[in-house]
């Protein structure tokens, strides 16, 4: 069974003189072989996987935060992590973060995945899909993975109509099973100023660490 997701947590990594911060969010996403895996590719394209995804049309069109923000999970042979990542001008951090987290609960719940977005975020994936095995190391590298996360033979001849037969309510099911705001991990690297503004997020006093990791308030 998978441990217990942790609660969420803020960490700040202070960079004197930096103009941007960049913001990381995520928590523990899933593995290759999940059932809804074709699902979650899906929502995540909805959520901020391609320039017309939600988070991109929220934070650089709506609210001039940033040129370009981007969601992705990393399946992998056991559960790879689920992230978003975007650079900010550093006036507007704590603004950021949280229209993130807004819109990771609202993806879930006010605002469900809608048919519409699915015509857009289907042909996203599914047209690239071919260019995949165009050179003989791209074959070998598909192979590779068939190996290395226990794939079925069929996965890609089965992968493009999987895609195409997730409706609006997979997508929004694999949103709710996938997506815990409650539960994320929150890195901003920026300059000092930013910090105070960070604590009224609702995900604790930030933790202060160093370009290592190394937390900055120990001894």
């Amino acid at each position: 069974a998978d441990p217990a997701p942790p609660a969420a947590r803020l960490t700040f990594v202070p960079r004197e003189g930096a103009v941007q911060s960049e913001i990381r969010v995520g928590h523990l996403g899933i593995a290759r072989k999940a059932d809804d895996f074709h699902a979650v590719r899906v929502m995540d394209m909805v959520l901020g996987g391609q320039f017309t995804s939600r988070l991109n049309m929220n934070l650089r069109e709506a609210k001039g935060y940033t040129y370009g923000v981007h969601s992705s999970f990393d399946a992998r042979r056991g559960r790879g992590p689920f992230d978003v990542g975007t650079a900010v001008e550093a006036a507007v951090t704590a603004e950021a973060v949280r229209e993130i987290i807004a819109e990771l609960h609202a993806i879930r719940d006010a605002r469900p995945v809608t048919e519409e977005e699915l015509a857009v975020a289907k042909p996203a994936i599914t047209l690239g899909f071919p260019r995949a095995f165009e050179t003989s190391g791209q074959v070998a590298r598909a192979a590779l993975r068939l190996a290395l996360f226990d794939l079925p033979d069929d996965e890609y001849t089965t992968f493009v109509p999987r895609v195409e037969a997730v409706d609006a309510a997979a997508a929004t099911a694999a949103a709710r099973r996938r997506l815990d705001p409650d539960a994320l991990a929150v890195v901003v690297v920026g300059p000092p100023e930013v910090r105070p503004s960070l604590g009224a997020l609702g995900l604790g006093e930030p933790v202060d660490a160093t370009p290592d990791g190394v937390d900055a308030t120990r001894p």
